[in-house]
């Protein structure tokens, strides 16, 4: 029976020194995972300080006409023309409708940060105001990844690889994770309100050969299918049969511009986050409506 009493007390120490060690491995790894998110934070708020709009009243306060919406890249012709401010900065001046607000985004030292950034992502009125990313190899890579590859949230802004990198898409897809302290993509749930949406008729995507200004023409919860997978956009009849899907989705607290006519010639840009619910996606689409590019 002793025999027994010590072989027992024996498994006992084992396991608790088992327990404890994947006690202190977890604690560990949750402990990296924060230090790695807090420092993530730090540096978003940096270059969001840094790019800070230099003219916040520069923002369009008007919707173009329907004759001035841009329905594709413009070619070099086209281009509006371009100043140089006090800060070296180049600053686009509009040729239609649609001002974009001036940003210091020093392109050179996101690259040398992380070379897989290629464009910032700013939508007014919300906290949106970050680089976007896009790994050539997999798709999902930044989900779970911040800007100096740590791993851990809040991620990055990013877009799959089977978009392309100047915008020439149909559908460029921008993804960002929905966190509760209203980092990424989080406050685009304010989009839910009908006067928010009223007040914030655009959004602005900056790229190192020139910006971009998308109308917003949508804002709702929609469902989680892939926008890129599981649509094809391989002729105009598929193109038009995908855009008039958008403007089934009429549940209470989704929006719509019904004013704005999408053709197959037009290019948008999707923003997606999640809702909690795995089977749909909140979901914010923009119709490019105004190019600048550099001179």
């Amino acid at each position: 029976m002793k025999k027994s009493g010590k072989s027992g007390n024996g498994i006992y120490r084992i396991l608790f020194f088992v327990f404890l060690l994947i006690f202190l491995v977890t604690a560990a790894v949750s402990v990296k995972r924060y230090l790695n998110r807090k420092e993530a934070e730090k540096r978003y708020e940096a270059l969001q300080s840094q790019a800070a709009a230099v003219e916040e009243s520069s923002e369009a306060e008007s919707m173009p006409e329907e004759s001035s919406r841009q329905e594709s890249v413009p070619d070099e012709s086209s281009a509006a023309e371009s100043t140089e401010t006090e800060s070296g900065e180049t600053e686009f001046v509009s040729d239609g409708e649609v001002s974009i607000p001036a940003k210091n985004i020093d392109w050179a030292a996101l690259k040398a940060e992380n070379q897989d950034v290629y464009a910032w992502l700013y939508v007014p009125g919300t906290l949106v105001d970050y680089p976007v990313l896009q790994h050539p190899d997999e798709m999902d890579y930044y989900l779970d990844r911040n800007m100096d590859l740590s791993e851990g949230f809040p991620g990055c802004l990013y877009t799959d690889y089977i978009n392309s990198k100047d915008f020439t898409d149909t559908n460029t897809v921008i993804y960002g994770h929905n966190m509760y302290d209203n980092l990424m993509f989080t406050t685009l749930h304010w989009f839910e309100g009908r006067e928010f949406f009223e007040e914030h008729p655009y959004f602005y995507i900056y790229t190192p050969n020139g910006n971009f200004a998308y109308e917003i023409f949508a804002a709702y919860v929609g469902s989680n299918l892939h926008q890129l997978l599981s649509y094809s956009y391989a002729s105009d009849t598929a193109i038009q049969m995908y855009f008039d899907e958008i403007w089934t989705y009429r549940d209470v607290g989704n929006h719509f511009r019904y004013d704005v006519e999408l053709t197959p010639k037009n290019r948008i840009v999707t923003l997606s986050t999640c809702t909690g619910n795995d089977a749909t996606r909140r979901i914010l689409q923009g119709v490019l409506v105004q190019v600048y590019v550099s001179a």
